[in-house]
């Protein structure tokens, strides 16, 4: 059964540094000799309005100059809206979810539409069906079917509009809460201009539970995951032009379940994740230039199965699990969250 929503009186208060170092000023900086650019690696986290309901597994992305939270469960069950959140306003409202299946994969693209990609359409039953959702006139139309189901993939879209989903799991055969019983390494590309599905070469390692983000090079980047032995802290770079693969640094921490996001200063933020079965706080940036990873400012809470979208100089992270102390059998202790955190970049 799914775990109970932290109480409303628990959600956090907003917090500014929790580095435990002392923030030199752009002054003190400058008169110390340091490139003022490291700071900005400091984000500046602080709660926001919650969510209007506790919620894990979800999608963010940034559309119509919102937030939208997308797809997975709530403690109740499934997930009933689409959560819509207006930055200026502050406020939170809901549309009615207009999707067939749960565990879909989600993404946008570049012609402003929102897709729902195969999910299940019952117990360790894999769908394929495609669904195209207007935002602006609420409507759906199916299109060509994912030709290779799966479940967890790594999605995401690129500048010309094409949708690539990579890598992912195969229901367990036999047990419903036992392991995958198989991890892929498949890449599936759709075109939306010819609704028509191709494949490309092969992701390096089998992986699920990991981020794909598309960086201004045109690249995309395959931040951690599972392998469904060990945890990664690998970075995969895929390049559509020509069909190839090429490794990146590595983060510092291997991790699943994180979310990671492009931010508005062209660098590449992965925040959170689970590592064993500890919810991870943990925030790195990668600056595609340099090819390094370094430590930013950390989550007031750790969670995974959480999304995150970036809209101007903000990162919003939402909803999510947490796990409150060490494991507990059962996972008696893990909680979904409705708290959403603003980063500032």
């Amino acid at each position: 059964m799914p775990p109970k929503p932290i109480p409303k009186t628990a959600r956090l208060s907003s917090i500014t540094d929790i580095t435990g170092k002392k923030r030199l000023s752009m002054w003190e900086r400058t008169l110390l000799g340091l490139d003022v650019k490291l700071s900005r690696n400091n984000l500046i986290w602080t709660t926001t309005t919650p969510l209007c309901f506790a919620q894990w597994r979800v999608s963010v992305f940034s559309l119509q100059e919102k937030i939208w939270v997308v797809g997975g469960y709530r403690s109740d069950g499934y997930v009933d809206d689409i959560e819509v959140f207006d930055p200026a306003a502050g406020t939170w409202s809901t549309i009615p979810y207009p999707f067939t299946y749960f565990g879909q994969a989600f993404v946008t693209t570049a012609n402003g539409m929102l897709y729902a990609v195969g999910g299940l359409s019952g117990c360790q039953i894999l769908a394929s069906p495609v669904e195209e959702y207007n935002p602006s006139t609420g409507t759906i139309t199916q299109k060509a079917a994912l030709p290779t189901p799966c479940h967890d993939p790594g999605i995401t879209s690129t500048a010309d509009g094409k949708i690539y989903v990579m890598g992912g799991c195969l229901p367990p055969s036999s047990d419903p809460g036992g392991p995958p019983s198989a991890i892929l390494t498949t890449v599936q590309i759709y075109d939306p201009g010819t609704n028509t599905w191709s494949t490309g070469n092969a992701m390096p390692v089998p992986r699920h539970q990991f981020s794909a983000v598309p960086a201004p090079n045109g690249n995309i980047y395959i931040i951690g995951g599972t392998d469904g032995n060990t945890e990664l802290n690998r970075v995969d770079v895929y390049n559509p032009q020509t069909n190839s693969w090429q490794a990146a640094s590595p983060m510092s921490t291997a991790r699943r379940c994180l979310a990671s996001v492009l931010g508005a200063d062209g660098k590449i933020y992965a925040i959170g994740g689970l590592a064993g079965d500890a919810s991870l706080k943990t925030v790195e940036v990668f600056d595609l230039a340099n090819n390094t990873w370094t430590s930013s400012t950390p989550l007031s809470v750790g969670r995974w199965y959480h999304g995150a979208a970036a809209l101007g100089n903000k990162i919003y992270a939402c909803g999510g699990y947490m796990r409150v102390g060490p494991y507990q059998a059962g996972n008696a202790n893990v909680y979904a969250l409705d708290s959403v955190e603003e980063g500032t970049i």
